[in-house]
């Protein structure tokens, strides 16, 4: 049985799918559409300073030299849900783990109607890195409010977790919007000389930084060294308009 190392992957790619300005219609059945044109991105997203936002709410006064959970942005769902959705951004110069999000709707007059208390799908930020989180609240308040987050974390350095942050460049993708959701094609290829365990592949859906879109497809998969994996990945905005697309994958590697 192979050995599951403590060197964590975090295998981020970086997708961008160029936005239209309408809304293209669904593909018909007897008819292929081109696929949406898709642009590669470095590993490392640069980051924008949202501290004039009014609901741009830090952790610290110093957002670049910590660690800061972005407010959600949040949509309430037919069935009466509300999905409320950000971004976590570790500016400090060592992984962080233990990440948890506080997430509270608070009311115009101040007082806190609802919340919640998420942690990331992916357990490990790197130095310079972001990740999503989600938190769904069962009902949506009737009192005006706005949606804010606290993020509370660990260094990574200080227990000793050795990280390791690996770029897969995805092959052969293609992107293309149905009218309500994208469906993503591609594959990733393990350049390295021993085997990864990939478990998670996120889609996020953004538009200037705004998230209004996640998928997770969970993973429980073994890559040896040059072996490749075909991935398909659907994935809807929730406020039903096309974005920014981003694509990643995270392990860990086996030795």
């Amino acid at each position: 049985m192979s050995r599951w190392g403590l060197r964590w992957i975090f295998c981020w790619v970086g997708v961008l799918v160029t936005a239209c300005t309408q809304i293209i219609s669904p593909t018909p059945a007897s008819k292929t559409e081109p696929a949406t044109p898709i642009t590669m991105f470095p590993s490392s997203i640069t980051p924008q300073d949202h501290s004039s936002t009014p609901n741009a709410h830090f952790v610290t006064s110093e957002p670049y030299t910590s660690v800061r959970a972005t407010d959600p942005s949040c949509y309430e769902q037919p069935n009466g849900t509300l999905i409320c959705l950000g971004w976590v951004w570790n500016y400090t110069a060592n992984p962080i783990e233990q990440v948890v999000v506080d997430v509270q709707l608070i009311a115009r007059q101040g007082f806190v109607l609802n919340k919640a208390q998420v942690s990331p799908d992916i357990p490990v930020i790197l130095p310079q890195q972001r990740i999503p989180y989600r938190a769904i609240f069962t009902s949506v308040p009737e009192l005006s409010w706005q949606a804010i987050a606290d993020v509370q974390w660990q260094d990574s350095s200080l227990t000793g977790r050795n990280t390791a942050l690996v770029l897969l460049t995805p092959q052969n993708i293609e992107a293309q919007w149905r009218g309500r959701d994208y469906i993503i094609k591609g594959n990733f290829v393990n350049s390295f000389e021993t085997s990864i365990h990939l478990n998670l592949i996120i889609g996020t859906i953004e538009t200037q930084q705004q998230l209004h879109g996640l998928r997770i497809k969970n993973l429980e998969l073994e890559l040896l060294p040059n072996e490749s994996y075909e991935f398909e990945l659907l994935i809807a905005p929730l406020d039903g308009q096309q974005g920014n697309i981003y694509v990643s994958a995270y392990g860990f590697m086996i030795y």
